[in-house]
């Protein structure tokens, strides 16, 4: 089960590409592509770069990523929103 624990709040304000670093949106693919555990200072998963947590807390407040719990533990987890905006830079990056 999905749970996020703001997600009785408004929206914040679009997040646009050019708002983002580059290792945010390098962190924000990496939550897309892998199933991200938490370990100790940051959340990782097999195989995969860690997510810092002054990173993952960033992201979780633009409403990129949430924190989820599957199976009793925590797992990061990437929103529409920040699926959207990975496609947006992507597209511009192909271009």
């Amino acid at each position: 089960m999905m749970m996020s624990l703001d997600n009785d709040r408004p929206a914040r304000a679009m997040v646009r590409p050019d708002d983002l670093t580059p290792g945010q949106r390098k962190a924000l693919a990496t939550v897309r592509d892998f199933k991200l555990t938490r370990v100790k200072g940051g959340w990782r998963g097999a195989g995969s770069p860690k997510v810092t947590l002054p990173t993952a807390s960033y992201l979780g407040f633009k409403r990129l990523v949430m924190r989820a719990n599957y199976r009793g533990r925590p797992r990061l987890v990437i929103t529409q929103e920040g699926r959207n905006l990975l496609d947006i830079a992507e597209s511009r990056g192909r271009a």
